[in-house]
């Protein structure tokens, strides 16, 4: 079977594995649950994040990719962690967000929060002192 009709048959199902957010697991109804183990990662990473500021940034990341591998935590491909894919953890959607047709932040209606919104707040204003993100 080719790669497209591969692809064709989980539209079709309604099951997309190559799309999956990590840290959740789409149900029958359209709705996500949350992936437990994966969970614990994510949260780990934005804990990190949001406790260290812009002088301690670099050495919160490099703990915690330390900690991973002495831990041998992976993810869902076997590879480790990389220091930009902990970055990038820190997203609205694991505080339970999405953006509307308008472009605003709401509550979302499909994922369930992970983190809290004002410790991703705190992430984002650690990553934007870091200049990481805008």
């Amino acid at each position: 079977m080719k790669l497209k009709d591969a692809l064709k048959s989980f539209v079709k199902t309604k099951d997309y594995p190559l799309s999956r957010i990590y840290g959740y697991v789409r149900q029958g109804d359209g709705k996500y649950i949350i992936v437990e183990n994966e969970a614990k990662i994510i949260k780990r990473a934005i804990e990190a994040i949001a406790k260290s500021d812009r002088d301690n940034f670099e050495k919160a990341i490099t703990d915690l990719l330390s900690e991973f591998t002495r831990d041998n935590i992976r993810n869902r491909s076997g590879k480790k962690f990389t220091r930009s894919i902990l970055i990038g953890l820190v997203r609205p959607i694991y505080a339970g967000l999405a953006t509307n047709n308008i472009g605003m932040l709401v509550k979302s209606d499909l994922y369930p929060p992970i983190v809290s919104v004002d410790l991703l707040k705190k992430a984002q204003k650690t990553l934007k002192a870091a200049k990481l993100i805008k």
